[in-house]
């Protein structure tokens, strides 16, 4: 099941534009098997048959952050969590959830300068929308008002999942 699923997801990193590391460029074959070798050697042992998209949060994270720990250089887990979190977003699009990748212990972040602006959920946006208009009470120029516009402005520029 999970080698079916890296298959699937070297395929979606071909058709999704914009993807930071294929850039929606047909892939060679010596990327596939880099990209999927950089995770599938750590995740699979620790995975077996687990379905990784019946899992919550944070067991993927436990899941994620042992398999993790078996790679001994730094240069190797940063390269292991950016193909993991590729490959995770394609997992979010069969309905896994989503996993907060700095609160997992041992996570690197090796692309200085990069910043992924898709953090609020629909959801989330609703849930503070609606507390921060009962925190004004329907005044105007109040701190809570003046949080939801810039959450607003936020939100439509791209603050989103």
């Amino acid at each position: 099941v999970q080698l079916a699923r890296f298959a699937c997801w070297r395929r979606g990193m071909e058709l999704v534009e914009g993807n930071k590391m294929t850039a929606g460029k047909k892939m060679k074959e010596s990327s596939v098997l880099k990209y999927i070798s950089s995770i599938s050697l750590y995740l699979l042992p620790v995975v077996c048959t687990t379905n990784l998209l019946e899992e919550d949060a944070d067991e993927l994270e436990s899941i994620y952050e042992e398999a993790a720990q078996k790679i001994e250089t730094l240069k190797g887990r940063s390269y292991f969590w950016t193909c993991l979190r590729q490959f995770h977003k394609f997992l979010m699009l069969y309905g896994a959830p989503s996993v907060d990748f700095t609160d997992i212990d041992g996570y690197v972040n090796d692309e200085s300068g990069s910043a992924n602006f898709n953090i609020v959920t629909e959801i989330e946006f609703s849930n503070f929308k609606k507390e921060a208009l009962k925190a004004s009470a329907g005044k105007k120029n109040t701190p809570a008002m003046r949080a939801l516009i810039a959450a607003i402005l936020g939100y439509r520029c791209g603050l989103r999942r």
